[in-house]
């Protein structure tokens, strides 16, 4: 298998940081209480909107309702320090936030907090949208623990595809990111999307335009729900005149606990916040269908590896689901000839379900390697929503 991962551009949050603040931490030295540059927080497209996660949610909606942040600094010597726990990011401008004061403005006293050059590293763990001022205490946002308690202001939809169209609000209340600063000898440091490298495997370092220390922080949020889509091409010789075409397609999910097409609430347990699960599911009585194109007509001679039909929006875009475990595919094709078949998508392990897991697009190409008798072959790609290439998985089913 190969990885190819190649980094499109999500909406960030910079956040310009100085040395550290006024009160101690949870143990080590006492977090100093001045400063040349205290902490402010800016905004930047990284690429054009084109490049952002599609979604109807999108994250610049998200950054210009404010977000809620908890900082950790490693110092040199000693244990982490809590620099910032819970602190409310209110959007004033763009390319502006309000995060110093106290209350009512903000839910806490906040206080002024700045640099520690002495740190060798510092994470950043941020929520956006903000909750409200009232559900912020029973919200959990820890250095190992995020907790958005189960309500109407957590809640995450899935979507379907109906002859090309989606339908479904897709709603997504929430998105999060988790990035950490290496610093080296108190003059350099390096950005690290941490989130990322959970979905890749691999270090992903951000924010590379400069090494100063004190520069801003880029704080790429991720998506908490995930996407599919479904391609379909052959890979049998045909005449040019051929005109076998493909009538119809339908996609439905199924699985034995119940198929969830809607959840309230996330917890994640561990210091990364995509290993959690949805605290509330809202499941289907039985095979929910998150595909059906009928009177395609689509030719099958047009339908190329090199150029696969995606049997939903013409863009090619995929649609929103609800990341879980257990889930049983099928597909039902039928051709213009009067052949009607339906297979089950099976995945390479040998494992007879799939797991859906936060902020991945999986993209399954169904190849009709044969027609007498009708054959499949399942192609899987998985790979982070906003990135372009993945692993291929690949397993035969036959008729």
């Amino acid at each position: 298998m190969m990885n190819r991962w190649k980094h499109q551009g999500l909406f960030v949050l910079l956040l310009a940081l100085a040395a550290c603040s006024s009160d101690s931490g949870d143990g080590g030295d006492p977090i100093p209480s001045t400063g040349n540059d205290p902490m402010r927080f800016t905004s930047l497209a990284k690429g054009t909107e084109a490049e952002l996660p599609q979604t109807r949610a999108s994250s610049s909606e998200a950054l210009t309702t404010g977000f809620l942040v908890s900082t950790y600094k490693q110092p040199s010597t000693g244990a982490q320090q809590t620099v910032m726990n819970k602190y409310e990011a209110k959007y004033h401008s763009p390319n502006q936030w309000d995060i110093y004061g106290s209350t009512p403005s903000f839910w806490q006293q906040q206080d002024v907090r700045y640099w520690d050059l002495s740190a060798t590293s510092y994470r950043f763990h941020a929520i956006a949208p903000c909750p409200s001022q009232g559900d912020i205490p029973g919200v959990t946002l820890s250095d190992n623990e995020l907790n958005l308690p189960s309500s109407d202001q957590v809640e995450f939809h899935n979507e379907t595809c109906t002859n090309g169209t989606i339908s479904g609000d897709g709603k997504e209340t929430h998105f999060i990111a988790q990035v950490e600063r290496r610093i080296t000898g108190g003059t350099t440091a390096h950005d690290y999307d941490l989130l990322l490298a959970s979905l890749t495997g691999q270090e992903s370092e951000i924010n590379t335009s400069a090494t100063t220390p004190t520069r801003a922080v880029a704080l790429p949020f991720h998506h908490l729900t995930c996407k599919v889509r479904f391609g379909l091409y052959t890979t049998v010789p045909q005449l040019p005149g051929d005109e076998l075409k493909v009538n119809s397609v339908t996609i439905t999910a199924s699985s034995s606990t119940g198929f969830v097409h809607q959840a309230n609430g996330y917890k994640a347990s561990s210091n990364d916040f995509f290993s959690g699960d949805f605290i509330t599911k809202h499941t289907a009585n039985g095979p929910e269908m998150i595909l059906s194109r009928t009177g395609a007509t689509k030719p099958i001679n047009q339908c190329l590896k090199t150029s696969p039909w995606f049997v939903g929006p013409e863009n090619g875009d995929g649609w929103k689901q609800i990341p879980q475990e257990g889930i049983v595919l099928n597909a039902t094709i039928q051709l213009s000839d009067g052949k009607n078949f339906t297979k089950q998508l099976i995945p390479s392990d040998g494992v007879s379900t799939w797991t859906w897991k936060p902020s991945i697009l999986y993209t399954y190409y169904l190849n009709i390697n044969s027609l007498d008798p009708i054959q499949i072959e399942l192609d899987a790609t998985i790979t982070p929503w906003d990135v372009i290439d993945g692993i291929d998985i690949t397993t035969g089913l036959e008729d």
